[in-house]
């Protein structure tokens, strides 16, 4: 169980750096999608969060962190699929 809890936290994190390293680099050139999988980074961050949160035995603040994922996730849907519509 640890070393589930332990995944997680290294889950959450690199997908943190790796949204950080692309908006970073979105700056330097202007990359619509680029900043569209930021979202997508941050919900599956957010999410990995609140699993790790529900398995320490902060059940609500777990389950209330997993649903903002879930959340940015839909956002992140829309956004995606506007985007590819309007292109073509």
């Amino acid at each position: 169980m640890h070393i589930y809890r332990r995944q997680l936290f290294i889950a959450s994190v690199a997908t943190l750096v790796l949204a950080f390293i692309m908006i970073i680099s979105s700056l330097v050139s202007f990359v619509p999608l680029l900043i569209i999988f930021v979202i997508l980074l941050v919900a599956i961050s957010t999410m990995t969060d609140g699993l790790a949160l529900f398995l320490l035995f902060r059940q609500q603040e777990g389950i209330i962190q997993f649903i903002r994922g879930i959340i940015l996730l839909f956002l992140f849907l829309i956004i995606f699929i506007n985007f590819i519509l309007n292109r073509f």
